[in-house]
């Protein structure tokens, strides 16, 4: 008779123990924060999308010069300032695949790119407009 409460005894210690693992488990899967991925994704499409909807830094990555890329550049500082993520970007034509700049570090980048098009009466030809973001 003792010896059957003894393997009682066991069965209830791991079966405690196996309780509190799986409390601990189910707490810890509760608190995942996002991925720095997400984060990263989150934050430059949402400024990709802030970009499509200025009209100024539209009509800049259509012309597509010198003065224009000041603009979005400064467009960019602006909402960039606040993370401590570096970036660089490109502006290139639907057809061609935005290749990373040589200034880019060689760190794991995490890219992101928009289309951006005039209205059908403007007749510019529309242009992708891709950022590159790293630590």
């Amino acid at each position: 008779m003792k010896n059957k409460r003894a393997w009682v005894r066991i069965l209830e210690a791991v079966v405690a123990i196996m309780l509190i693992i799986g409390f601990i488990l189910y707490l810890h899967a509760r608190e995942e924060k996002p991925s720095l991925t997400e984060q990263m994704y989150q934050t430059t499409h949402g400024i990709l999308s802030e970009a499509n909807a200025n009209e100024t830094v539209r009509n800049a990555v259509l012309r597509n010069d010198i003065a224009s890329v000041a603009t979005v550049k400064s467009f960019f500082d602006k909402r960039l300032s606040q993370y401590n993520f570096n970036y660089t970007f490109t502006i290139c034509n639907l057809d061609a695949v935005c290749p990373l700049p040589e200034t880019a570090p060689n760190k794991e980048i995490y890219a992101d790119n928009i289309i951006i098009s005039a209205s059908p009466t403007a007749g510019a030809e529309a242009k992708k407009l891709s950022i590159f973001v790293w630590f």
